[in-house]
């Protein structure tokens, strides 16, 4: 893994959820001074920590460890939540990921 991407990834789930460094140390149940260390990445986490931030900062373990640069920061996103659902729920959001797919497409042709 790369250099900055761990604390950049956990820094910037955390703002995104509006939560403080203090709030998300209390929650994976470690010092604030520790969490700002692991942010900075001059402390790495235990493997513990690192699932307690994933679960709680809704990050993708694998998306962290295979940090792909084609992929946009939404598609990371969408990839994120997909880890917390259901085969059910996966279903009904890839059939209307391929319906609204198929509508652009033959939006696209009507527009040529």
């Amino acid at each position: 893994m790369e250099k900055g991407v761990l604390g950049t990834a956990i820094r910037t789930a955390r703002i995104k959820m509006n939560l403080t460094q203090e709030q998300v140390a209390e929650m994976v149940d470690i010092s604030p001074v520790h969490y700002m260390h692991l942010e900075s990445e001059h402390r790495m986490p235990s493997i513990k920590v690192l699932f307690k931030l994933c679960d709680i900062l809704n990050l993708s373990l694998d998306s962290l460890m295979f940090l792909s640069t084609n992929d946009s920061p939404l598609i990371q996103e969408i990839n994120n939540y997909a880890h917390k659902c259901t085969d059910r729920q996966l279903q009904v959001i890839l059939a209307a990921m391929q319906v609204m797919v198929a509508q652009n497409m033959t939006d696209t042709k009507t527009t040529e």
